[in-house]
């Protein structure tokens, strides 16, 4: 659940003065820019406030299984472990909230393991129901042994997928008399991208030589529509970042023209600027309804998904196609114009095409992990 006070005046003037800067700011740098933009604002308070934005401390985290009951096939226990996942990652931004108690189903959850030839476990999935499902990766006690100490290297990737949305999160085993226990999420969900950079003057504090800047990234800039009301204060932000991405090569066509979007905000381009300039706000209003769509998941959703669901909703407030089977066709319907809007045709059509292109990859990747998933299952003896 995200904290009420990340919404508040002081963590969004640190969003947007990180946001607005074309380079990575240090924490004294973000502190002085504060600073000087309002003297009797939180400033002082900005190494806690980054600490709440990316947090580095390490937390005990919640027990969330015991893997000996998982690996036995205990129906009640993954009944529980799907239950509690499910609680965990509720689906409040797909506009469903059902109470799904497993527990009281036994027969609901089935629980899959995979080994290699070695008989080790290669991969432990619990499903309940045919869009819920918890998938535990590698490494496991090579050990059965309730007396071999853990060590660091036992820890867990623990994937769920809820209503076909994954979230990822690291867990680690801990023991307890004779079995052995899987936690939580360790760390919080950052806000921010950290980089570290060489301090060719020495003036770096740490012993490594390197100082620590920080850059917003997209759960960043959700947060910040939350709490911001002002679309030029956005708009401000989202020039910058439009500016400041890397861009990555989606498709090369037939006549070497190259569709390309950004790394980390795809439904940004190099013609945002004008995009902005003619759409009455279109981009604020849009993101910031998104933003309220994901609110009660932003913290948990991995920065990856929540990348493709962005780009995906934003684009479908510019254009969308139906399909009717009454009629066997399709239409598509435009939301957003942006060719009678002034914008340059050929400009429109490439920023619309590499976002298209964008979202056709990851469908592509899909297909090819499903394809990969079931050649996996085929030789599995359950």
């Amino acid at each position: 659940m995200l904290k009420k006070s990340l919404k508040g005046k002081s963590y969004r003037r640190l969003l947007k003065v990180i946001g607005a800067s074309p380079e990575p700011l240090s924490r004294s740098e973000i502190m002085y820019k504060m600073r000087d933009i309002d003297p009797t604002s939180d400033w002082r308070y900005v190494y806690e406030m980054l600490e709440d934005l990316y947090p580095t401390n390490w937390g005990n985290g919640s027990r969330y299984f015991c893997l000996d009951d998982i690996i036995s096939q205990d129906q009640r226990a993954s009944s529980k472990l799907m239950t509690k996942m499910i609680k965990e990652f509720p689906p409040n931004y797909l506009g469903k909230k059902e109470k799904l108690d497993l527990a009281k189903k036994k027969d609901t959850c089935k629980t899959y393991i995979s080994k290699n030839s070695k008989k080790e476990i290669t991969n432990i999935t619990v499903e309940g129901g045919s869009n819920n499902s918890v998938h535990l990766q590698p490494p496991f006690p090579h050990s059965r042994n309730p007396d071999t100490p853990l060590t660091v290297t036992n820890y867990i990737e623990i994937t769920t997928i809820i209503n076909n949305y994954k979230y990822i999160i690291d867990g680690y085993l801990r023991k307890k008399g004779r079995k052995t226990y899987a936690h939580g999420q360790t760390y919080g969900s950052p806000y921010l991208d950290l980089t570290r950079i060489d301090d060719r003057l020495g003036l770096a504090s740490d012993p490594s030589g390197t100082v620590s800047r920080y850059r917003l990234n997209l759960r960043g800039l959700m947060l910040l529509l939350l709490s911001e009301e002002d679309p030029e204060q956005v708009n401000c932000v989202l020039k910058n970042l439009a500016k400041t991405d890397n861009d990555i090569h989606i498709k090369r066509d037939f006549n070497g023209l190259l569709y390309t979007v950004k790394e980390n905000y795809p439904f940004l381009s190099i013609y945002f600027e004008k995009f902005l300039e003619v759409t009455d706000n279109f981009a604020f209003h849009r993101l910031k309804a998104i933003a309220m769509e994901i609110e009660y998941t932003l913290d948990k959703i991995l920065l990856e998904e929540l990348k493709n669901i962005v780009t995906r909703k934003f684009y479908s407030g510019i254009e969308t196609r139906d399909w009717s089977n009454a009629t066997s066709s399709m239409s598509r319907t435009r939301l957003l114009d942006l060719a009678i809007l002034g914008v340059v045709p050929k400009e429109v059509s490439l920023y619309k095409l590499s976002i298209l292109y964008y979202l056709r990859s990851l469908v592509e990747n899909e297909l090819f992990l499903i394809d990969v998933m079931i050649d996996d299952n085929k030789d599995q003896r359950f």
